[in-house]
């Protein structure tokens, strides 16, 4: 799930769940984990699950962008929360990232690779070799609904300009980046905000030969290209910027 840690009662859910599964050889992983939750009696209750890694979702490694975006990540108790579970035995952990926020500069992918580095250095303080740090990119998507429905996605170019960027950056071999490929972000960038003349393009693509695109090895977007061709529409109208007077395909919707 996406907010376990957010049900009330995890603590004593983890409980049984580790003493149920402890004698069967059976081992309890948990999604991204909030520092907070880690601050009270979790923290020795995760330690106790195999130690297959902890999941962080900073989303912006600095504070100013953070705020931009409304992400409530306190850096103060992440590191404590990020040193206690080196205590506990853990070597590494995956930290999310997105790239493409609104203001987001250079120094604010810089600051990615820095907050890696410092995550990964901090299991010294314990007299160990540093952690390994996965790190994970995402390109952010404008979706309905939110506040950045009316924000403009980055095209293709500028997104492989910040990819390469941070690989470039990132020779601490500590550190390992996995990106997503962005093709597969700007067409979910265009099917988030799209309307009902994407069905024929859809239809299009499937007779073109496009299957399971989900997997990245039968991921073609050549072929998604030539069906919206064939169709005459131009994807980048759903990736532009918005006007917020603009009447859209979901505003039909009560939320």
């Amino acid at each position: 799930g996406l907010s376990v840690i957010d049900y009330p009662h995890i603590e004593n859910l983890l409980e049984k769940l580790v003493a149920i599964f402890k004698e069967r050889a059976v081992s309890v992983s948990l999604p991204s984990v909030k520092p907070k939750a880690m601050v009270g009696n979790l923290s020795s209750l995760i330690a106790s699950i195999k130690k297959t890694g902890l999941t962080f979702a900073p989303e912006a490694a600095g504070e100013r962008l953070r705020e931009v975006i409304g992400k409530d990540f306190d850096r103060e108790i992440f590191f404590a929360a990020l040193e206690k579970a080196y205590e506990n035995g853990y070597q590494h952990i995956k930290l999310y990232f997105m790239t493409g926020l609104p203001t987001e500069e250079d120094a604010d992918l810089d600051g990615i690779i820095s907050f890696a580095q410092e995550a990964s250095g901090l299991r010294r303080k314990i007299n160990k070799s540093p952690a390994l740090v996965n790190i994970s990119i995402n390109t952010l998507i404008p979706k309905p609904h939110t506040p950045f429905q009316w924000l403009g996605m980055e095209g293709p170019e500028r997104i492989k300009y910040k990819q390469d960027y941070l690989k470039g950056k990132a020779e601490n071999k500590r550190l390992k980046i996995s990106i997503h490929n962005r093709y597969m972000s700007i067409l979910e960038g265009i099917f988030s905000r799209g309307d009902r003349r994407l069905s024929k393009v859809i239809l299009c693509a499937f007779r073109k030969g496009a299957r399971f695109d989900a997997w990245e090895n039968n991921f073609n977007f050549s072929v998604w290209e030539a069906a919206f061709k064939e169709c005459g529409i131009d994807y980048g109208f759903y990736l532009r910027q918005r006007p917020t007077d603009e009447i859209l395909p979901w505003d039909f919707l009560d939320m």
